[in-house]
Protein backbone atom coordinates (compact mmCIF):
# COMPACT_ATOMS: atom_id res chain seq x y z
CA UNK A 1 0.00 0.00 0.00
CA UNK A 2 3.04 2.32 0.96
CA UNK A 3 4.73 1.60 -2.43
CA UNK A 4 2.37 3.72 -4.61
CA UNK A 5 3.21 6.78 -2.89
CA UNK A 6 6.96 5.87 -2.54
CA UNK A 7 6.62 5.60 -6.77
CA UNK A 8 4.79 8.35 -6.91
CA UNK A 9 7.66 10.64 -4.86
CA UNK A 10 10.47 9.16 -6.85
CA UNK A 11 8.75 10.38 -9.98
CA UNK A 12 8.11 13.45 -9.22
CA UNK A 13 11.83 13.60 -7.85
CA UNK A 14 12.85 12.55 -11.33
CA UNK A 15 10.89 14.92 -13.20
CA UNK A 16 12.02 17.78 -11.28
CA UNK A 17 15.91 16.32 -12.13
CA UNK A 18 15.03 17.06 -15.62
CA UNK A 19 13.83 13.64 -17.22
CA UNK A 20 9.25 14.06 -17.15
CA UNK A 21 9.09 11.60 -20.24
CA UNK A 22 11.47 9.08 -18.38
CA UNK A 23 9.46 9.52 -14.99
CA UNK A 24 6.05 9.57 -16.81
CA UNK A 25 6.30 6.59 -18.30
CA UNK A 26 7.76 4.71 -15.41
CA UNK A 27 4.91 5.91 -12.66
CA UNK A 28 2.48 4.80 -16.11
CA UNK A 29 4.31 1.53 -15.82
CA UNK A 30 4.14 1.01 -12.19
CA UNK A 31 0.61 2.47 -11.72
CA UNK A 32 -1.90 -0.53 -10.42
CA UNK A 33 -5.02 -0.85 -12.12
CA UNK A 34 -7.23 -1.04 -8.73
CA UNK A 35 -5.72 0.16 -5.32
CA UNK A 36 -7.14 -0.59 -1.73
CA UNK A 37 -6.80 3.37 -1.37
CA UNK A 38 -8.71 4.83 -4.35
CA UNK A 39 -7.22 8.43 -3.64
CA UNK A 40 -4.03 7.39 -3.22
CA UNK A 41 -4.32 6.29 -6.79
CA UNK A 42 -6.03 9.23 -8.13
CA UNK A 43 -3.21 11.47 -6.30
CA UNK A 44 -0.32 9.37 -8.19
CA UNK A 45 -2.54 10.03 -11.80
CA UNK A 46 -2.74 13.68 -10.81
CA UNK A 47 1.70 13.67 -10.41
CA UNK A 48 1.56 11.19 -14.21
CA UNK A 49 -1.19 13.97 -15.39
CA UNK A 50 1.84 17.24 -14.53
CA UNK A 51 4.18 14.77 -15.62
CA UNK A 52 3.25 14.56 -19.23
CA UNK A 53 2.18 17.97 -19.43
CA UNK A 54 5.69 18.33 -18.61
CA UNK A 55 6.57 15.69 -21.02
CA UNK A 56 4.79 18.16 -23.74
CA UNK A 57 2.23 15.30 -24.00
CA UNK A 58 -1.38 17.11 -23.39
CA UNK A 59 -3.59 14.20 -24.63
CA UNK A 60 -2.00 12.01 -22.36
CA UNK A 61 -1.90 14.43 -18.99
CA UNK A 62 -5.15 15.22 -20.51
CA UNK A 63 -6.58 11.20 -19.86
CA UNK A 64 -5.00 11.28 -16.47
CA UNK A 65 -6.25 14.27 -15.40
CA UNK A 66 -10.20 12.44 -16.24
CA UNK A 67 -9.41 8.97 -14.50
CA UNK A 68 -8.77 11.50 -11.49
CA UNK A 69 -11.35 13.08 -11.65
CA UNK A 70 -13.93 9.97 -11.91
CA UNK A 71 -11.91 8.50 -8.77
CA UNK A 72 -12.48 11.41 -6.68
CA UNK A 73 -15.74 12.49 -8.13
CA UNK A 74 -17.21 8.75 -7.04
CA UNK A 75 -15.51 9.63 -3.65
CA UNK A 76 -16.95 13.02 -3.25
CA UNK A 77 -13.96 14.28 -2.60
CA UNK A 78 -14.86 17.92 -3.97
CA UNK A 79 -11.29 19.52 -3.20
CA UNK A 80 -9.77 17.18 -5.05
CA UNK A 81 -12.13 17.77 -7.46
CA UNK A 82 -11.60 21.15 -8.04
CA UNK A 83 -8.72 21.04 -8.08
CA UNK A 84 -8.22 18.17 -10.97
CA UNK A 85 -10.92 20.55 -12.90
CA UNK A 86 -8.73 23.68 -12.54
CA UNK A 87 -5.73 21.30 -14.12
CA UNK A 88 -7.89 20.05 -16.54
CA UNK A 89 -9.09 24.15 -17.60
CA UNK A 90 -5.25 25.14 -17.27
CA UNK A 91 -4.71 22.23 -19.46
CA UNK A 92 -7.30 23.64 -21.99
CA UNK A 93 -6.10 26.67 -21.81
CA UNK A 94 -9.58 28.53 -20.18
CA UNK A 95 -10.69 29.18 -16.48
CA UNK A 96 -12.06 26.83 -14.12
CA UNK A 97 -15.39 28.77 -15.32
CA UNK A 98 -14.90 27.92 -19.02
CA UNK A 99 -14.30 31.41 -20.07
CA UNK A 100 -11.20 31.82 -22.19
CA UNK A 101 -7.99 32.32 -21.62
CA UNK A 102 -6.92 35.44 -18.89
CA UNK A 103 -6.86 38.85 -20.86
CA UNK A 104 -3.47 40.04 -22.39
CA UNK A 105 -1.31 42.07 -20.58
CA UNK A 106 -0.70 45.66 -22.20
CA UNK A 107 2.63 44.27 -23.69
CA UNK A 108 1.16 41.75 -25.13
CA UNK A 109 -2.21 44.42 -26.32
CA UNK A 110 0.66 45.99 -27.43
CA UNK A 111 2.49 43.46 -29.63
CA UNK A 112 -0.74 42.10 -31.19
CA UNK A 113 -1.94 46.09 -32.03
CA UNK A 114 1.38 46.11 -34.39
CA UNK A 115 1.64 42.95 -35.81
CA UNK A 116 -1.91 43.70 -37.30
CA UNK A 117 -0.90 46.91 -38.18
CA UNK A 118 1.67 44.91 -40.55
CA UNK A 119 5.09 45.39 -38.43
CA UNK A 120 7.52 42.61 -38.58
CA UNK A 121 9.23 41.69 -34.97
CA UNK A 122 12.26 43.84 -35.88
CA UNK A 123 9.77 46.75 -36.17
CA UNK A 124 7.70 46.04 -33.19
CA UNK A 125 11.03 45.43 -31.01
CA UNK A 126 11.75 49.14 -31.91
CA UNK A 127 8.72 50.71 -31.07
CA UNK A 128 8.36 49.17 -27.95
CA UNK A 129 11.92 49.78 -27.19
CA UNK A 130 12.33 45.31 -26.28
CA UNK A 131 15.02 43.12 -27.93
CA UNK A 132 13.48 41.05 -30.94
CA UNK A 133 14.00 38.03 -29.23
CA UNK A 134 11.33 39.35 -26.03
CA UNK A 135 8.95 40.02 -29.33
CA UNK A 136 9.71 36.40 -30.70
CA UNK A 137 9.36 34.54 -26.47
CA UNK A 138 5.88 37.11 -26.10
CA UNK A 139 4.45 36.05 -29.55
CA UNK A 140 5.53 32.39 -29.03
CA UNK A 141 3.32 32.47 -25.93
CA UNK A 142 0.84 34.29 -27.50
CA UNK A 143 0.64 31.49 -30.17
CA UNK A 144 0.49 29.00 -27.36
CA UNK A 145 -2.09 30.66 -25.33
CA UNK A 146 -4.74 31.56 -28.12
CA UNK A 147 -4.14 27.98 -29.80
CA UNK A 148 -2.73 29.58 -32.90
CA UNK A 149 0.30 28.15 -35.32
CA UNK A 150 1.84 31.51 -36.64
CA UNK A 151 0.72 35.36 -37.27
CA UNK A 152 -2.08 34.44 -39.52
CA UNK A 153 -3.82 32.69 -36.83
CA UNK A 154 -2.82 35.63 -34.49
CA UNK A 155 -4.31 37.62 -37.08
CA UNK A 156 -7.89 35.91 -37.10
CA UNK A 157 -7.97 34.97 -33.70
CA UNK A 158 -10.76 37.02 -31.68
CA UNK A 159 -9.55 36.21 -28.41
CA UNK A 160 -6.14 38.38 -29.62
CA UNK A 161 -8.33 41.17 -29.87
Amino acid sequence: MLRLGLTRAAAVLAGAEGDPRGAADELRAQLPPTHPYPLERARALLALADLERRARRRAAARTALHAAREVFAAAHCLPWLAHTDDRLAQLDGRTATGTAAPALTDLERRIVTLVRGGASNRQVAAALHVSVKSVEAALTRLYRRLGVRDRAGLLASPAAG
